[in-house]
């Protein structure tokens, strides 16, 4: 950016394009700002400068090319954004000024922790489900509604496929649903294209680790016992597709699950600290209620004292806990 260029934009007010900071920003900051700046269609962040008008340069001590480059990998590890950094000298002091990219096409970009935001006006704020789908739609596609390439045999494990119908046995599907072949069960669950080719929502419901490893690289699940509130004993990851990692989870749990007595006049009842259909609930909702498209894995930690059940994603723009 040259010196004119730059004053022009000095001269202007802020909004979805131009923000202006007299201080810099922290990397979380600046990785918010290419997130909500990107979605209204890029622009710039101009730090340095005070953001009231008429405008003043107000002198930065600028960081080495090292701390530089640390702040652009920071922002393209925390939302994969890949901004350029410049300094453009003026007689009143140095100005540092971030290009931030516009979003692709169907695409909306978002934190690592799932913050979807969007600049509007002179604001930045939290997109609706609203906005994220009319973004997605560009693209013709939501992410599970999306075609794998080959046919639907190659990517599916028979060991989920029999995984999948012990679920729905124990969830009270009916009965003829479990007893249908692989392919005409994914059918009528509505995941086979009208070409045969399996789409992503069935490679979550039986697919292959590799599959799921090549075409959804952030399915993956964590264990961890914990001794305290940072030290575990037993550690344990996966990527298998949906019924594979709740069984696997189910299996972990169970193994830690104590057994509460309940005193009685007669009989001392006994109840697993975690009931079985609790916790398939809970790590159901866990596993498919998660943003794919972000990295991360779902966590389960077990405490001595409770269970902890996390994953990828956040609320949606307006929603708070």
């Amino acid at each position: 950016m040259t010196e004119a260029e730059l004053r022009r934009l000095l001269a202007g007010q802020e909004g979805e394009a131009v923000e202006f900071k007299p201080k810099l920003l922290s990397r979380r900051e600046i990785a918010e700002y290419s997130v909500g700046i990107g979605n209204a269609g890029g622009g710039w962040l101009i730090m340095g400068v005070s953001d009231q008008i008429p405008r003043h340069i107000i002198p930065l001590a600028l960081p080495p090319e090292e701390e530089l480059a640390r702040i652009r990998e920071s922002v393209a590890d925390a939302a994969q954004i890949h901004i350029t950094i410049e300094v453009v000298p003026l007689p009143e002091g140095p100005v540092l000024v971030v290009r931030l990219p516009s979003r692709p096409r169907g695409v909306p970009f978002h934190t690592r922790d799932g913050k979807y935001l969007i600049r509007l006006g002179d604001e930045l704020r939290g997109m609706t489900l609203a906005e994220i789908d009319a973004i997605r739609q560009e693209a013709g596609m939501e992410l599970t509604a999306s075609p794998l390439p080959g046919s639907a045999a190659d990517h599916i494990s028979a060991t989920a496929m029999e995984e999948l119908r012990g679920v729905m046995r124990e969830a009270g599907a009916a009965p003829e649903l479990a007893k249908l072949s692989d392919m005409d069960l994914l059918r009528s669950l509505g995941v086979i294209a009208d070409d045969g080719g399996l789409l992503v929502a069935g490679l979550l419901l039986a697919g292959k680790p590799e599959a799921i490893h090549t075409h959804l690289p952030h399915a993956q699940w964590q264990f961890r016992r914990m001794k305290s509130d940072t030290e575990y004993d037993h550690a344990e990851d996966g990527h298998e597709c949906l019924p594979l990692a709740l069984k696997r989870l189910r299996d972990l749990v169970a193994a830690n699950n104590p057994i509460v007595t309940i005193p009685g006049l007669l009989v001392h009842a006994e109840f697993p600290r975690y009931p079985s259909l609790a916790l398939r609930e809970l790590i159901v909702n866990a596993l498919a209620h998660r943003d794919y498209t972000i990295p991360g894995a779902v966590a389960l930690k077990l405490y001595p004292d409770r269970l902890e059940l996390s994953n990828p994603g956040g609320f949606i723009g307006g929603v708070t806990p």
